[in-house]
């Protein structure tokens, strides 16, 4: 099945859930680490740059309203991490590097499948938009300004949340985010971990 029709999935068991089911709404933190995909080479007036990033980050604010077994939820995230280049124009050969961020707001869908323990596993999927900006950079005989772009991104998410007490729970989990982004790598692959109070 491809993500996005995961996503879809997702979305339509969120709206179909039962609108007198038990509820809360929860607030929450959560950061961890981000691998992303190498980004494609680009070729360009006969320049050719290849891409390698590294290992980044990722920091994000959630907000969400839970159904008895599924959560619907609004995601803000930022990400960032560095890229290495290697540039030719055939003759020369340079090493440079830059910086990605990105920022990303989401709308997620989770399906909690508890158990009566103080574990829930969970599996979600969300969709949104992200901006991305990455920095300029200079070698000895190349230039390249700052770019940007921003398109539709979407997630896929599994993990567990564990209850601490009454308002409280600690997740962590896993992701995979793509974007059709001329910026952010196109494949982004998670570990986040974080705190939620539900009220």
């Amino acid at each position: 099945m491809r993500p996005i029709y995961f996503v879809l999935l997702a979305i339509t068991c969120f709206a179909a859930s039962p609108a007198l089911a038990e509820h809360h709404n929860y607030i929450g933190f959560q950061g961890g680490i981000t691998s992303p995909g190498d980004p494609d080479d680009l070729s360009r007036n006969g320049i050719t740059a290849t891409y390698s990033t590294d290992t980044g980050y990722n920091v994000g604010l959630i907000v969400g309203r839970s159904f008895d077994g599924v959560r619907g939820e609004l995601e803000f995230t930022h990400r960032a991490s560095d890229t290495n280049l290697t540039i030719s124009d055939g003759i020369d050969t340079d090493q440079g590097n830059s910086q990605y961020s990105a920022q990303s707001i989401m709308a997620n869908g989770y399906l909690d499948f508890d158990r009566g323990h103080s574990i829930t596993p969970y599996i979600g999927a969300g969709l949104g938009v992200v901006r991305a900006e990455s920095d300029s950079f200079e070698t000895t005989n190349f230039i390249g300004t700052n770019a940007i772009d921003t398109s539709l991104a979407y997630q896929v998410m599994l993990g567990a949340n564990m209850s601490l007490s009454e308002s409280a729970s600690l997740n962590v989990g896993a992701r995979y985010m793509g974007a059709d982004n001329d910026v952010l790598p196109n494949a982004n692959y998670e570990l986040i971990t974080g705190l939620s109070y539900h009220f």
